[in-house]
């Protein structure tokens, strides 16, 4: 390893051991960026921003191991222990520089902060001036010429001339040979040949000023490279690199191909589809569940990527499904603010400029926290308009029409809302003059109730944490707000607002009790860090996402927490919570700070039904027995048994479903405690499964468990069902079941049942009988012999391997594993002979239990 500028990889000093020709001080001044080199004898130059200098590291010291290298050349000081910033962009002294190049004759480029590229001819020395500057047009200093640069962070020297990343005009310059270089006389620097990125040479908008990216412009371009006659841009703000022919010349040269992006005009983080979500940091990302559609909708705000996805039936949602419809953006591959325009203060009725929170009406309107527009929007039922992208609002709150943009504190106008909810009359859509609209707006510390009937750029009627509507500042009294950022409203109208910055929640009087900077019932703040949204059940008690904290507390309704100590009774560990949502179900509805949505139901524990062993993976075609893990909460909507002899199994029982990985589970019997079902014959033999019990004629989501998939899971059925103890088995000689009174004779035939088996060829459908289908493969089964073996200080039974002519599904079963064996002559004889069973290896019963199963043989 080899490291420069430190003398070990766990330290990061700046000038460590004081200025000198081996330290450095990196400010990462352009862009986050400082500029290395090689030039073509393998020398190394870095531009040491923090100390004004450009150093050269000899390639005799680049060698691993070498502690802390000593560079033979500085420019832009004329010492190793000087580090003068210059003061003129017409100097030869340097200014934070953060780009350097060398071209294959030695030919030095260097950018700096005074908006320049400084060049310097070979050979070179330790403080020699530069030969000539570029980017300095002497008729004016901020309009973008042929000549002036604004803020440029990269410089490529190429033997044809020298290519510079002019970050702040978003642009590429490319000059010619030095040699056809002409300054005239009334200026300092040579004129660009091209330019890629603008249509002219006097424009410099962010793509053009569109929102779109295209193959012929950029944002924010800051590096540079060329290989095989080719020029890479990295076009910072769009996410992606672009790729030149290395000659460009004229004016707005198209790119050959892009990377990063699936195709030009996106410009979106990372992969920008139907699938991820990109949350804001510190902020809410309210996602709601609406229930008032059948099936029910999933709607997230993807802040950053200033859109909403709609994902149609959450009932059956899948880990990584893509969103079905987008708002905010026309497609699934954008994600442009105030598309198409891309101008952060040009919002319409169909952009959107950083969404985070979401509320819907019992018509499924969905309402919009369009925070960087400073406004409420309502779609109307997004799901029913048949468009899937580019819907249109049809109500702006916070104000005066969808096109404007005022942030100034009034009872009209609104500057950063992050948070809403609607009282019981106002989300119920048939109610039109009765009901609320409650809105935080987190940066004017202050919440604003709009009454029904909702009218665009309509006024506000009351504010909370401010004296009146005109006022915006923060504090810490009762009643007031620093930074509110989740507001919500429990059955009886009372308000609880998140007063993050404040770390406590307040809890106001009903909506229609209000008046404008009354104080609130009661504070909760002992337990907070940064509360940052709240989440309501139906019976009135909520949740608190607290962001720093990583969790979420639980708290009583609020007629209890009026007459008790105010503290939570229940918690919740989540990475980061940006959000709380509780649905009509009481299950809990979680976005977190690893952009996730997560969507908690009472906890299932699935087990083997033949050995009940929750500890191991399972496998396709296993009866699984479903148990409630609080033993309080229900696994079914009541009791039933399926139909004896009866093929197929139902998949519904007592209005209760079971599917696992989204496949519908064959159902044996369902009960408040306890379901048995088998699982689908297709589940995949690794990894894991999402398993859920649901209420279909509601959408409920009763429990879930995630399951380990194996490629088998043996278990034997036991007398009594103890998972353990005398085997359920036929004797093949008279029929008879195995027991002391009907043990298996030494050299017969006996008929094990179990199951586990895992997939077999050719399975019949989920839920039909079996027609005897055979396994891939014969386990092993061991039973005790009558001689013993010898094991640590005492005398243990030696096994014996039995022969195994069948292994397969039972015919006229579902679910149920047979295995024919035929017992040894020399097995051990008793009512309790101890009988094991191997499947590809894994035992019935694990080898360190002290349960065995066992076997009557005479």
């Amino acid at each position: 390893m080899l490291v420069i500028g430190q003398q070990t990889p766990a330290t990061s000093t700046s000038n460590l051991l004081g200025l000198s020709a081996s330290s450095l001080a990196i400010t990462g001044s352009g862009f986050g960026r400082t500029g290395i080199a090689f030039d073509p004898s393998g020398n190394l130059w870095v531009a040491d921003s923090g100390n004004n200098r450009v150093l050269r590291f000899p390639a005799s010291v680049l060698t691993p191991g070498t502690k802390f290298p000593a560079a033979d050349l500085v420019i832009g000081q004329s010492t190793f222990t000087s580090a003068t910033q210059g003061t003129s962009r017409v100097g030869s002294s340097l200014g934070l520089p953060n780009g350097v190049s060398i071209d294959s004759a030695g030919t030095l480029y260097i950018v700096d902060q005074f908006f320049r590229t400084l060049v310097y001819n070979a050979p070179l020395t330790t403080g020699q001036s530069p030969s000539a500057i570029l980017g300095l047009d002497a008729t004016t200093n901020s309009t973008p010429t042929q000549i002036e640069m604004g803020n440029p962070t990269a410089v490529l020297g190429l033997t044809s001339g020298p290519i510079v990343a002019d970050t702040g005009n978003n642009r590429v310059l490319v000059y010619g040979a030095q040699s056809s270089w002409t300054v005239a006389s009334n200026q300092i620097s040579p004129p660009a040949n091209a330019v890629i990125g603008q249509t002219s040479f006097t424009v410099n908008k962010p793509n053009q000023g569109n929102g779109d990216a295209s193959a012929s412009s950029f944002s924010a371009p800051v590096d540079l490279a060329s290989a095989n006659q080719e020029l890479y841009v990295v076009d910072t703000n769009n996410n992606r690199v672009l790729v030149f022919n290395q000659s460009p010349t004229g004016v707005g040269a198209v790119a050959t191909r892009v990377i990063g992006q699936l195709d030009f005009p996106y410009t979106g983080v990372n992969l920008v589809e139907g699938r991820g979500f990109s949350f804001p940091g510190g902020y809410p990302a309210g996602a709601v569940i609406d229930s008032s559609s059948s099936p029910a909708h999933l709607y997230v705000p993807d802040t950053l990527n200033h859109r909403i996805l709609g994902f149609r039936d959450f009932k059956n949602l899948k880990n990584g499904q893509a969103a079905d419809i987008v708002i905010g953006q026309p497609d699934f591959n954008r994600a442009v603010v105030n598309y198409p325009s891309g101008d952060a203060t040009a919002p319409t009725a169909s952009s959107l400029n950083l969404p985070t929170a979401l509320t819907v009406d019992s018509a499924g309107n969905l309402f919009v926290t369009d925070t960087g527009n400073s406004r409420i929007l309502r779609f109307p039922a997004p799901f029913a308009s048949g468009q899937t992208a580019g819907e249109s609002a049809d109500l702006v709150l916070g104000q005066t029409g969808f096109t404007s943009y005022i942030t100034d504190p009034t009872n009209v106008t609104l500057n950063s809302p992050v948070s809403l909810a609607l009282t019981v009359d106002g989300a119920d859509a048939t109610k039109t003059n009765s009901g609320f609209l409650a809105v935080a707006d987190a940066s004017q510390n202050r919440v604003l109730l709009f009454p029904k009937p909702w009218s665009n750029g309509m006024a506000a009627t009351i504010v909370l944490g401010q004296s009146n509507f005109n006022a915006g500042t923060a504090s810490s009294a009762n009643g007031r707000f620093n930074s509110p950022r989740g507001v919500a409203t429990d059955p009886q109208d009372h308000l609880i607002v998140a007063d993050t910055s404040n770390a406590r929640v307040q809890l106001f009087d009903q909506a229609a009790n209000l008046a404008s900077g009354v104080k609130p019932l009661l504070t909760l703040g002992a337990s907070f860090s940064s509360p940052v949204a709240v989440g309501v059940g139906p019976a009135g008690d909520f949740w608190v996402a607290d962001i720093v904290a990583n969790g979420l507390l639980h708290f009583p309704v609020a007629t209890t927490l009026l007459q008790t100590t105010n503290a939570a009774d229940a918690s919740l560990q989540v990475i980061g919570p940006h959000s709380a949502f509780v649905d009509k179900f009481n299950n809990l509805l979680v976005t977190d700070s690893v952009n996730r949505v997560l969507y908690y139901v009472p906890q299932i524990s699935p087990v083997n039904a033949a050995t009940y062993n929750g500890a191991r993976p399972l496998s396709a075609g296993t009866v699984v027995a479903l148990f409630p893990t609080v033993t309080t909460n229900s696994v079914a909507n009541g009791t039933a048994t399926a139909p004896a002899n009866q093929f197929p199994l139902p998949f519904t029982l007592s209005d209760t479903a079971i599917t696992v990985g989204g496949l519908p589970a064959p159902l044996l019997f369902v009960s408040s405690g306890q379901d048995n079902i088998i699982l689908p014959q297709s589940l995949a033999t690794t990894g894991s499964a999402d398993l859920l019990a649901i209420r279909p004629s509601t959408g409920q989501i009763m429990g879930g468990a995630e399951i380990g998939l194996a490629a088998t899971s043996p278990g034997l059925f036991t007398i009594g069902a103890l998972g353990s103890g005398p085997v359920l088995a036929v004797n093949v000689q008279d029929s008879t079941v195995n027991s002391s009174n009907h043990p298996v004779l030494r050299g017969q035939f006996v008929i094990l049942y179990g199951t586990g088996v895992g997939p077999v060829p050719n399975p019949p459908a989920d839920g039909t009988a079996a027609s005897g289908q055979p396994a891939s493969d014969l386990p092993q089964v061991l039973i005790a012999a009558s001689t013993t073996g010898t094991g640590t200080g005492t005398t243990t039974p030696a096994f014996i391997a039995a022969t195994v002519t069948y292994s397969g599904l039972a015919p006229g079963f579902a679910g149920l594993w047979q295995i024919n064996v035929q017992i040894p002559l020399t097995a051990q004889s008793g009512n309790a002979v101890v009988i094991k069973l191997f499947e590809k290896d894994v035992p019935n019963l694990d080898q360190t239990s002290t349960l065995t199963t066992t076997l009557a043989v005479n």
